[in-house]
């Protein structure tokens, strides 16, 4: 739980750094968006990969259709389940107060490790499909 939450904070850090550097104000809503993508992207193509390695170890899925949404389904659930949690728990505000208190080195600090954290989920999809077609090329 808590690599979790150290995760959480580096993506919100992020995105709060993000909006200085580009002179906007803060808005709460913003940093969710930027972590309900975030939490998007991951899960989705987790659970996509997951599938793909069902099918490739037990052959075809009766309903692949179904199955696919289904699968977009509860993801977004369990996504919205957790921007809930966030958004219960004032995660951002909390965070955002922190931040308000850390220095310019403090903050370029965080912000390179929420990069850090971020970068890798956004090419996580690129890292799946090439984890994927040498499943497809040994099986």
């Amino acid at each position: 739980m808590k690599k979790i939450k150290s995760f959480y904070y580096e993506i919100v850090i992020a995105n709060i750094y993000l909006l200085d550097i580009n002179k906007r104000e803060y808005d709460e809503s913003s940093v969710y968006d930027g972590i309900w993508v975030t939490l998007q992207t991951f899960v989705v193509y987790t659970v996509i990969s997951f599938i793909f390695i069902l099918i490739r170890i037990f052959g075809t899925l009766q309903n692949p259709l179904a199955t696919g949404i289904g699968v977009v389904i509860l993801c977004q659930i369990a996504i919205h389940l957790i921007m809930k949690k966030l958004k219960k728990s004032s995660y951002v505000q909390i965070v955002h107060e922190e931040y308000l208190k850390m220095n310019v080195e403090e903050r370029k600090k965080h912000y390179k490790r929420g990069l850090w954290k971020v970068i890798p989920i956004f090419f996580y999809p690129i890292i799946i499909i090439a984890f994927l077609k040498l499943i497809t090329v040994i099986f």
